[in-house]
């Protein structure tokens, strides 16, 4: 029984795989518990809803955008995420993995950055085997370019590495332990980078490649 295994804990973490998020979340949203979930809550929009169950400051999505090294923006940007899977894999499909993997960091970067600013137009270039796109807005522009078959690792943004000496998740798990966290911010930054890669998602269902 899930909630009688955790009815002495003061602090949940959540680190199943992404399917299994937000059954965990529904089975213990009635305990008065601090949760760490790891990103997303749900590949489905409708189930954010799951938030509203959950009290002030009680819930919290994983987050280490928000201790990305900062970098300035551009009017275009690009962020550019290469690494080698050792698995080897037919892609057939369409890539919404990478949606979940990789755009859900940087996506949560621009709005770190940006606030929720909205985008207009949503363009795919590429969606089988890697997954290429961009966001534009009347002011901005950002290139998500995302390729899991290179030997060369990288992981960038307008040629900058995000990669740093600093263990991050050690620190944003410190954070929330020691509540210094925004969780308001938090919250708002998942409805955000959750709607925009819905978005997304579509946009990668209708396009052609």
């Amino acid at each position: 029984n899930l909630i009688k295994g955790i009815s002495n804990c003061n602090i949940v973490f959540i680190a199943t795989p992404d399917e299994t998020h937000y059954k965990i979340l529904r089975k213990i949203a009635i305990l008065d518990k601090r949760i760490f979930c790891e990103k997303p809550i749900s590949r489905k929009l409708k189930d954010l809803k799951i938030i509203n169950n959950f009290k002030k400051n009680k819930l919290y999505i994983s987050d280490i955008s928000n201790f990305y090294p900062n970098i300035n923006l551009k009017k275009k940007n690009l962020f550019l995420r290469t690494k080698f899977e050792s698995r080897k894999k037919n892609y057939s499909s369409k890539r919404y993995d990478l949606l979940y993997r990789f755009a859900f960091h940087d996506l949560g970067y621009i709005y770190k950055k940006l606030g929720p600013i909205k985008f207009k137009k949503i363009k795919i270039i590429e969606s089988k085997k890697n997954l290429r796109f961009f966001l534009i807005n009347n002011k901005i522009r950002f290139e998500f370019c995302y390729k899991t078959n290179s030997k060369k690792k990288n992981y960038s943004l307008n040629g900058k590495s995000f990669y740093t000496n600093q263990d991050i998740l050690k620190k944003m798990i410190s954070n929330f332990i020691n509540k210094k966290i925004d969780y308001k911010t938090n919250i708002s930054k998942t409805k955000f980078v959750s709607k925009l890669i819905d978005r997304v998602k579509k946009a990668v269902q209708n396009s052609a490649n």
